[in-house]
């Protein structure tokens, strides 16, 4: 996990995170990165070739001319600087997925020489996706790698909210709920625009799903009434409910194609996405768990 930059710290952050661009000067942070791990000791694979040949696959370019420097941070700074800022995040998805490998060091004695891990791969790509997501903070980029995979970077009470959700949805009775919360959160994460109106959709539909679940009215299509008769509920929280899930038909383009309706941003994407995680979070300790038994 990546520590609170400085900018962060004494409030020198700019404000809007970048969602379209992979600056110049985040090109150059990642190029030492890479030069970083080009150099450490692997075995049985040449990481400055795959490096490389991966940049130039992934940024359909043809290989360094070989007048170019022959400084293997020259030729990935070269190679970064010609892609577009889509193809540098595929890039560094396919990096750990294909080129990240053991680490280790060749120890050599009078009869033989052989080599020892010292980071196994588990270990080093941790190590990659916090120095990437280093980048992306100090950066201010609107994205976290987690995984292998980058996902928008929300705010900081939405990844509370929904790394929360993801604990209470691993209950395989709420498989369904957190299938439809998992293509939300998918949706959301889109490159290289986000798809909100789906986002909002699929999450409106984990909160239906959780609530006909839990209430052992699957087979009801009344969710307004599902809600209302859950007497644990209070009535000004059960009207909030409501009112979010009335928010899927009232959003232009999320259940109907109809020309009418609210527009649907990023923003009111990321507050569905938030709220819908805590009305659930909420829905499953209240009817699930003691007070003393919260899973998380």
């Amino acid at each position: 996990m990546s520590k609170v930059s400085f900018a962060q710290r004494f409030g020198f952050e700019k404000r809007v995170p970048i969602n379209n661009d992979f600056p110049e000067t985040a090109r150059t942070a990642l190029a030492y990165l890479l030069d970083d791990l080009a150099n450490r000791d692997y075995e049985k694979i040449r990481p400055k070739q795959a490096i490389i040949a991966e940049l130039c696959r992934t940024g359909r370019q043809k290989s360094i001319d070989e007048n170019q420097s022959e400084v293997f941070f020259d030729q990935a700074l070269w190679h970064l600087e010609k892609m577009t800022w889509e193809q540098i995040y595929t890039f560094c998805e396919r990096a750990y997925l294909k080129l990240l490998a053991p680490i280790g060091n060749t120890n050599y004695d009078i009869n033989s020489d052989y080599w020892e891990e010292e980071m196994p791969l588990g270990e080093v790509q941790k190590y990659f996706e916090a120095e990437i997501n280093n980048i992306l903070v100090e950066e201010n980029l609107a994205y976290h790698f987690v995984n292998g995979q980058f996902q928008r970077r929300g705010r900081a009470q939405t990844q509370k909210n929904i790394q929360r959700v993801g604990t209470v949805l691993a209950n395989p009775d709420l498989a369904d709920a957190r299938n439809h919360y998992n293509r939300a959160r998918a949706f959301f994460d889109q490159r290289p625009e986000p798809d909100v109106q789906n986002c909002v959709k699929e999450a409106v539909c984990a909160l239906e799903s959780c609530v006909f679940t839990l209430s052992k009215q699957s087979n009801s299509n009344n969710f307004t009434k599902t809600i209302k008769q859950i007497e644990k509920i209070p009535p000004t929280i059960s009207e909030g409910i409501v009112k979010l899930y009335a928010y899927r038909g009232d959003a232009k383009g999320v259940a109907h194609a109809a020309p009418q309706g609210s527009q649907v941003s990023e923003i009111e994407a990321e507050l569905v996405l938030s709220l819908v995680a805590s009305y659930i979070t909420y829905i499953v300790d209240l009817l699930t768990y003691p007070y003393d038994e919260v899973p998380f």
